[in-house]
């Protein structure tokens, strides 16, 4: 059966393929929906300093002089070096200790992965002093439990090098608290312990 302008129409009781429609029906205080990823934009300065150069750091040698100007340009040189081992520690930790893949986004990308979220959420919470909330972040972070095994040794560390970093960046520590919402489930994956989602 076609329609006046010559399409096709379905048959009667057919069923049409259904698409998937994007909604935005809930927003949170920075304009982001749940199908809306969080954006670079939105964050505080000292979030954006950390995420671009934990980015930078982590894609590998050739950006290591990247991540350093990114920080030497906030903080300069002396303060810098402080913050940029700070930051280094804390990655360091998280390699040893991951037993899941930590997702990021590519250096220039303006959308912020759900585990960046949760390394400025245990950033936050270490520099606040809140040290079991930080170690339940760095457990997020790790894809482990924190009362497993020597889980609780690995979460602190972790924890321990985030309030290192927090430390450092003192200055530019405004804003950058944990936001309360409910924890993203994590996906289990130990091929790499960091990778890089485009």
């Amino acid at each position: 059966m076609q329609t006046a302008d010559g399409r096709r129409r379905p048959e009667e009781g057919t069923r049409l393929p259904m698409t998937y429609l994007r909604k935005s029906w809930n927003r949170d205080a920075n304009g982001a929906t749940a199908d809306q990823p969080m954006r670079l934009e939105w964050l505080a300065d000292g979030e954006r300093i950390v995420i671009r150069a934990f980015r930078q750091w982590v894609s590998g040698r050739d950006q290591a002089e990247a991540a350093w100007n990114e920080i030497a340009g906030a903080y300069g040189g002396r303060s810098g070096r402080a913050v940029m081992a700070a930051l280094i520690l804390l990655v360091e930790r998280l390699r040893d200790s991951a037993r899941r893949r930590i997702r990021h986004h590519s250096r220039c990308c303006p959308c912020l992965a759900a585990d960046e979220i949760r390394l400025l959420d245990l950033i936050g919470a270490a520099g606040a002093g809140r040290i079991r909330h930080a170690q339940a972040y760095a457990a997020d972070l790790l894809g482990r439990e924190v009362e497993a095994g020597n889980a609780f040794a690995e979460t602190l560390a972790v924890a321990e090098a985030a309030r290192t970093l927090a430390q450092a960046m003192a200055p530019a520590m405004e804003g950058m608290a944990p936001r309360n919402g409910a924890r993203i489930a994590t996906v289990d994956d130990a091929t790499r312990p960091v990778g890089r989602l485009h």
